[in-house]
């Protein structure tokens, strides 16, 4: 008997049926995530709660024009990080002009709020710019995986700095607990920030056979390599280029620093004691590091890592105690620069070709 060829529809039920669990495997994921998140911004809120920081609002004396001003920070520090990825994507080719970069790099940053998968805004600029050119894929990918690296960098540098500035121990007193993290927190970010910068270093002044071979051992270490070899591989777009990693760095110190006065100024419109500026470059970068966690949006992380940096660098117990607050003002002026960049979205799918040319002219 002859057997009957499976047709070309039961062939593909199988490839149908994983690609649908694996859909289903990432949704669910990401409806864990949205869980976690609301389940710490929840806690978070009700210690707020509990600890009447929330009675400042209730005096009226809110000064508006200092988280204006906040608002226009966070814009600002964010607007810096798109015209960094933007100029790393001119620099290695890809076809992107200043305002397509912009658009959907705020695309990207509304994506980190809403997305319920594992697609965050970064994978969506590196599938973007692969969908504009397929023969630039790799360069979309490793411009990305370059814009992260360089930002993490730089923020572990002005923490380490700003950290090293503080006298701990007038700070601290008597509280060892406390000395003792914040003096962990200064060493963690010291040892990044120098591998940081020694691995920028490497990929950018060493010549590119060396480069290739000493990513190709790290591929090949047991369980740094599986993690850091993918990235290690699409960075080597960028290797040789010592301006891109001098300019790079040059524009993400910056960001940091902006991220830290939007804090400040968040914190000035209530009518509260603050930590000095010093304390707040130190600590909201750990902050923002801590937002880089795998919720949506990093919401919560990022709330609960400043509540609780504000308490333990904060010059007097004052200073310290309304650091939740601050964050959720913080949180407020993030989602703020969110809706616009949903303005900008709808208004560049009209015309977006109309609004600048491929070299990234203005």
């Amino acid at each position: 008997m002859t057997e009957t060829p499976p047709t070309q529809e039961s062939a593909s039920a199988p490839d149908t049926d994983v690609a649908t669990a694996a859909r289903g495997r990432r949704v669910l994921l990401g409806v864990i995530k949205l869980a976690a998140a609301v389940g710490l911004v929840g806690y978070l809120l009700h210690r707020a709660w509990q600890s009447d920081q929330f009675d400042v609002l209730s005096t009226g004396r809110v000064q508006w024009q200092w988280f204006i001003l906040g608002c226009c920070l966070t814009l600002g520090g964010i607007l810096l990080t798109f015209e960094r990825w933007f100029w790393l994507t001119r620099e290695i080719g890809a076809p992107m002009n200043r305002f397509e970069a912009y658009r959907l790099s705020f695309i990207g940053y509304v994506l980190n709020f809403v997305t319920v998968g594992t697609v965050g805004g970064d994978a969506f600029r590196a599938v973007a710019v692969a969908a504009q050119d397929r023969s630039k894929a790799s360069e979309g990918v490793a411009s990305v995986i370059y814009d992260r690296a360089v930002g993490m960098v730089a923020l572990f540098l002005l923490a380490a700095v700003a950290l090293f500035s503080l006298d701990l121990s007038q700070i601290t007193g008597d509280d060892l607990v406390r000395r003792g993290v914040l003096e962990a927190c200064r060493g963690i970010a010291l040892v990044a920030a120098i591998i940081g910068v020694v691995a920028l270093v490497i990929l950018a002044w060493l010549p590119k056979g060396r480069v290739i071979s000493l990513v190709g051992r790290v591929t090949r270490l047991p369980v740094i390599g599986r993690a850091a070899g993918p990235m290690a591989m699409a960075m080597l777009a960028f290797a040789g280029h010592r301006k891109v990693m001098l300019a790079s760095l040059s524009i993400s110190l910056p960001v940091h620093i902006v991220n830290a006065l939007a804090v400040v100024a968040v914190a000035s419109a209530l009518p509260i004691e603050r930590p000095s500026i010093m304390a707040h470059l130190a600590t909201v970068p750990l902050a923002h590091l801590a937002g880089v966690l795998p919720l949506p949006g990093g919401i919560g992380a990022f709330e609960g890592a400043l509540g609780w940096l504000y308490e333990a660098a904060a010059e007097s117990e004052a200073a310290g105690r309304y650091g939740l607050v601050v964050a959720f003002g913080v949180r407020l002026t993030m989602l703020l620069v969110a809706l616009i960049g949903i303005v900008v979205y709808l208004a560049g799918r009209r015309t977006p070709a109309d609004l600048g040319d491929s070299t990234g002219h203005d």
